[in-house]
């Protein structure tokens, strides 16, 4: 690549090409330009290359939306072990390229062979799995026995009160479960964190429209009883796995998912695993999390009723 400016290389894998006032970071895995960027800036972050431990004086020079850029991907000071993973989980969060799937109405038709499968006697919580869009609650909404029974499936401790009811790396269980609510027997609309060591909600905060914080039109969110956010620290299993840990919690992850979606079963109650949640705007405005230390991973709604109880 032919280079028009000065060329810097930190590390083997990383190259920097500052060009005016633009600076371009590049290695194997992604190339950011960042345009209009200071070469005042450039130049005194490039001095502090060998002094990492001056970063609450680079955040005194200069702006603190600069200084987030360096620090969460590292792609420039050496602040510790590099976070590939923060990275990724920006890159492919809502909002970044807003509702970046396309909806594509054609059906595909898939020629089954049911000769094996029809000698394979499934559990009903697997035969009768499905995903629902439109919540009807049918008259009868979800009953806090029931939301208590579907928490404790989904990360509730076991036998030895130290495992729990999925498998977790190294038995760091690095995710934290935030619950939405609306439609609820007994409990006010807004945030609630679980204390699972005795299934205990506790009440963080009002929220006025849970769908302002999706997008897509084909869920009915205003029917939906309970949100369940299934957020992720990294500094709990990162320190053991480094940037792996992402991986892992993306696995723990989906096995929660996969025990609510047998709970919600056998309970006759409705769920759906969402993708269309807006990271950025639950993270600041429900949640109110510093974004370096913890992030939601997934979502999903359940309640509303299958039939009438």
């Amino acid at each position: 690549m032919e280079v028009n400016g000065p060329l810097y290389m930190l590390e083997a894998s990383l190259k920097i090409i500052h060009l005016t006032n633009t600076l371009i970071l590049e290695n194997d895995f992604y190339r950011i330009e960042l345009e209009e960027f200071p070469s005042e800036q450039v130049s005194y972050l490039l001095e502090l290359k060998d002094r990492p431990k001056e970063i609450e004086q680079i955040k005194n020079r200069i702006s603190n939306e600069v200084v987030q850029t360096f620090i969460t991907h590292n792609l420039l000071l050496k602040l510790g072990n590099s976070n590939f993973s923060a990275y990724f989980h920006r890159r492919t969060s809502m909002g970044i390229n807003h509702f970046p799937w396309i909806i594509n109405k054609k059906e595909q038709k898939i020629l089954v062979n049911y000769k094996k499968y029809n000698l394979i006697k499934y559990p009903t919580f697997i035969s009768e799995r499905k995903s629902y869009r439109d919540f009807s609650n049918n008259g009868c909404l979800l009953r806090e026995n029931e939301l208590i029974k579907i928490l404790a499936y989904a990360y509730g401790f076991i036998r030895d009160g130290k495992s729990r009811t999925v498998a977790s790396a190294g038995g760091c269980y690095p995710l934290e479960i935030f619950i939405g609510l609306q439609n609820m027997t007994g409990f006010e609309k807004g945030i609630y964190s679980i204390n699972f060591h005795d299934l205990d909600l506790q009440y963080i905060s009002n929220v006025r429209d849970f769908k302002e914080f999706f997008v897509g039109e084909d869920i009915n969110y205003d029917n939906v009883s309970c949100f369940v956010f299934i957020c992720y620290n990294p500094q709990l299993n990162q320190q053991k796995y480094g940037d792996r840990g992402y991986r892992f919690a993306l696995i723990e992850a989906g096995m929660i998912a996969q025990n609510i979606a047998y709970c919600v079963n056998d309970l006759d109650i409705e769920m759906i695993n969402l993708g269309s949640y807006i990271e950025s705007k639950i993270e600041d405005n429900l949640l109110n999390f510093n974004k370096e230390k913890k992030w939601i991973i997934h979502c999903i709604a359940v309640g509303g009723r299958s039939n009438v109880l």
